[in-house]
């Protein structure tokens, strides 16, 4: 698989600079408290959910393609899995616990339909779509049963249960998309199809505004933390490494090595693994008061330092 460092620096320099209008746009007071709030309310409600129904129905049904689905589910199981114990493992020394909790959260959860969707779409074509997409499913799920407890730590008013882990605006998308895929291997008439592309595309302006809308609400969180206190937290900085470095190399020995899925899977493996820090969990931070701006400061420094450490990585990577 070859990897193209300038896919990396267009996305990475890109998602900069809509957070820094963001950022603006709060130092002048466009955007407010209530307004981010309000704005995160919009991105887990409806906007991420249209992208995650829209990203599976593009993708083609075959026999072929559902078994590397499959495959791809079973990977995305195996990498959040041991996301979450090598993120409890290894923030288990901080004292703060709003601190701990948001660097597991950091750890598990990858920005991958936002900056890992163009990276494999760009190697992989259509194929990188269909793969990131499936990946994406065990990520909501995941960030809705376990990545909710890591939140709830401390606070009554953030509670698990059957329905909010059956039903939820992460695994309802997930199960429509899905449902959409096996459909579309029907033999559906192409005046029916037809009909529907208003529709279709209403809805791809809404899965759009998903990243500008969390970019901007991220870096207008950014103003609300001194500059020095930015640069100079080396919590962050521990996350940063553990995070974009040690996990994915870790991360790709095992599945190169040990399960022996095959170079370009492993790759894909590798990727998804080093991506930096999703901006849900900012906008987890910000809907339930969680020192969003430690959060922020999170997704921005990983997203920042995700230039460099992603083809780092995967230079590595290819020397193994």
């Amino acid at each position: 698989m070859t990897f193209d460092i300038k896919i990396v620096l267009d996305i990475a320099i890109s998602m900069f600079l809509v957070m820094l209008v963001g950022y603006f746009l709060r130092k002048f007071g466009i955007i407010d408290a209530k307004v981010s709030k309000s704005l995160s309310r919009l991105v887990l409600y409806l906007t991420q959910p249209v992208l995650i129904v829209m990203s599976m129905i593009k993708m083609t049904f075959s026999v072929e393609t559902t078994k590397q689905l499959g495959i791809i589910l079973l990977v995305s199981l195996g990498v959040h899995t041991f996301a979450a114990v090598f993120g409890y493992v290894s923030m288990r020394f901080m004292k703060d616990e709003n601190a701990r909790k948001l660097s597991e959260h950091s750890i598990i959860f990858s920005n991958v339909m936002f900056f890992g969707l163009p990276i494999v779409q760009s190697l992989l074509g259509d194929r990188g779509i269909a793969w990131a997409s499936f990946f994406s499913v065990i990520f909501h799920v995941f960030a809705w049963t376990y990545g909710m407890i890591i939140l709830g730590r401390g606070r009554d008013d953030i509670k698990l249960s059957v329905k909010k882990v059956l039903l939820n605006f992460g695994t309802i998308p997930c199960f429509i998309g899905i449902v959409l895929y096996f459909i579309s291997g029907l033999n559906i008439p192409q005046e029916f199809l037809s009909g529907l592309s208003g529709l279709k595309k209403a809805l791809d302006y809404l899965g759009g505004l998903c990243t500008p809308i969390s970019l901007l609400v991220l870096g207008g969180v950014l103003t609300t933390l001194p500059l020095k206190k930015l640069f100079n937290n080396w919590k962050i900085y521990y996350v940063c490494f553990m995070k974009l470095v040690v996990f994915p190399l870790i991360t790709y020995a095992v599945a190169k090595f040990i399960l022996n899925i095959g170079d370009e899977m492993s790759m894909f493996t590798l990727i998804m693994a080093g991506l930096p820090t999703a901006s849900l969990t900012n906008m987890f931070a910000e809907l339930y008061d969680i020192e969003p701006g430690y959060a922020a400061t999170s997704v921005g420094m990983t997203t920042v330092f995700s230039v460099a450490t992603l083809p780092f990585v995967v230079w590595i990577a290819q020397l193994l």
